[in-house]
């Protein structure tokens, strides 16, 4: 009997387009909880960042809250923590990362009904030791990480904390991420192995391979049980004090080496992020004293990962999410009437975009 240990995270950014979510709400959301709510028997993990969430409240996709509303009563799905609009936890300030993980709880609650979950997500899986403090400090009893973070484990107590963590298998992970089509892809390539613990984007299941939510219904007979995170660390996983170290689900042992721990999101030879980051550190400073609760607002949205993972060019290369963000920095700045600190430095940011071809 093969164990599967699948977590499945789930988001759009704040810059995204009523069309996409629209559009990928169809495709994956939707189908893949009505399958979830239709066969309880299917065990798996769910994070649904609250932005996607306010998202889906505000374009009235109500039949997601009404299938969130099954799944609680099946008790088929578990559902996680996060921060609340998909920031990197370890480059933001203590405060700035209590207050999106305390906002996350507020819309989960708010908007789904969920209460405050055992388990947390880091966006991108961007961890350190700092961050599993303050999980600790908020009550969440078990986080995921990638392998990376503690090569050779799977599973254990963060040292020095109470907070559990489950470390994902990149290759079962990235067998779902690339060609798998069918559990019986799976099977064959680690039908030897005893247990699966997998970390997805939630979006493969119908968004990025189409209809691929219909894995699950290969489940019935096939040797496979499926389990939430919660019941396997109940089963007797391993309480083993390990020492995770910084890394994110992209990272690898080159780039850590180099002291690398978030390629995509911050990388100090790359100059467009230490202009993004800049403007972030900026903010955050002004933000400490500024009173608008409108430009709060802005500021808790600009923080969003996606136009850092974006601006890597030549390899990851989407200038207009970069845009989008430096939008919302300028809403922001705006609203504080600080916009002779973020001018010139958001002007040679889109210089610097040019020069790459934006």
């Amino acid at each position: 009997m093969i164990r599967w240990v699948n977590f499945l995270h789930i988001y759009q950014p704040p810059v995204q387009t009523a069309y996409w979510v629209r559009r990928i709400a169809n495709e994956c959301y939707l189908p893949l909880f009505r399958l979830l709510a239709e066969t309880p028997d299917v065990r798996v993990t769910v994070n649904i960042s609250g932005v996607l969430l306010e998202h889906f409240e505000a374009l009235e996709i109500n039949e997601v809250f009404e299938l969130i509303d099954r799944l609680r009563v099946n008790q088929n799905v578990e559902f996680t923590g996060s921060a609340a609009y998909h920031p990197i936890l370890p480059l933001l300030p203590v405060e700035e990362c209590v207050r999106q993980i305390a906002l996350n709880e507020h819309i989960l609650e708010k908007t789904a009904g969920i209460k405050k979950p055992d388990g947390f997500f880091l966006p991108e899986m961007c961890y350190s030791p700092a961050v599993s403090g303050i999980l600790e400090k908020m009550g969440y009893k078990w986080v995921i990480l990638d392998e990376i973070a503690c090569p050779g484990k799977t599973c254990g107590i963060i040292r020095g904390t109470n907070v559990r963590v489950i470390l994902r298998n990149r290759a079962v992970s990235n067998a779902l991420n690339t060609y798998a089509l069918h559990l019986e892809d799976l099977v064959k390539n680690f039908g030897k192995m005893e247990l699966w613990i997998s970390a997805t984007d939630g979006e493969i299941y119908g968004h990025h391979k189409k209809n691929f939510w219909l894995i699950f219904k290969d489940l019935q007979g096939s040797g496979v049980r499926t389990m939430t995170v919660s019941e396997f660390l109940a089963e007797g996983g391993s309480e083993e004090p390990v020492a995770a170290r910084a890394c994110s689900w992209a990272s690898t042992e080159e780039e850590l080496n180099q002291g690398i721990h978030y390629p995509r999101w911050y990388n100090q030879h790359n100059e467009l992020h230490l202009l993004q980051w800049a403007i972030a550190v900026m903010a955050f400073k002004i933000g400490r004293i500024e009173e608008s609760q409108k430009a709060r607002e802005f500021l808790d949205k600009a923080v969003f990962s996606c136009q850092y993972y974006w601006a890597n060019p030549g390899i990851l290369w989407y200038p207009g999410m970069v845009l989008k963000g430096l939008k919302l920095w300028e809403r922001f700045f705006r609203a504080c009437q600080a916009m002779d600190d973020f001018t010139p430095i958001a002007g040679l940011l889109k210089r610097k975009l040019a020069e790459h071809g934006a």
